[in-house]
């Protein structure tokens, strides 16, 4: 069944496909505050950086499995929560709270990205809705390029997660539009 999504629910559904790759675009940054905060070595902090991509293809993997009888609205505004949690977790002087948040984001948004092209998989032209996320994914990120140097100036090397709250909590807003498909 092929269903046309227009409106807030496309936008919804291009910014929760494109969010869940948060953690790649915003690598570098992450690094680089593990190893700010935390006083740890390069290979050490991309060590974590690869951990929450790990559990971000493990939890596509796990829940991918149930894509046809998850409700793809509650997938995606559970996640968007769980991403919320954890980033404002991640504020945290507690290293191992600080890598506990990382590793449920990864999770959480793994749950997204099930959830956003599960939903895609059912529209009209989904490769047409594929390139759109792309482009979502360029501009939010290509703007995060640029907001995340300027927020690390004002509130120092927890500026990447005060970006990355503020995109997750978007997420959530947006996640209440999600199709249910």
């Amino acid at each position: 069944m092929s269903v046309e999504i227009k409106g807030i629910r496309k936008i919804a559904l291009l910014y929760t496909g494109a969010v869940v790759w948060t953690p790649t675009y915003l690598l570098p940054f992450s690094i680089e505050e593990s190893m700010a905060r935390f006083g740890l070595s390069e290979s050490t902090a991309g060590w974590l950086a690869s951990a929450v991509l790990l559990c971000l293809s493990l939890s596509i993997i796990v829940f991918g499995r149930h894509t046809a009888t998850l409700n793809k609205r509650t997938g995606a505004l559970a996640a968007a929560a769980f991403a919320v949690l954890s980033t404002c977790a991640m504020f945290s002087h507690n290293f191992h709270v600080f890598v506990a948040a990382k590793l449920i984001l990864g999770a959480a948004l793994g749950v997204s990205c099930v959830c956003a092209y599960g939903v895609i998989a059912h529209v009209k032209h989904p490769e047409k809705v594929a390139a759109q996320v792309a482009v979502a994914m360029a501009i939010i990120f290509s703007c995060a390029m640029y907001v995340v140097p300027i927020v690390n100036v004002k509130m120092g090397h927890i500026g990447v997660d005060a970006v990355q709250l503020a995109v997750v909590v978007a997420a959530l807003f947006f996640g209440a539009f999600m199709h249910p498909a």
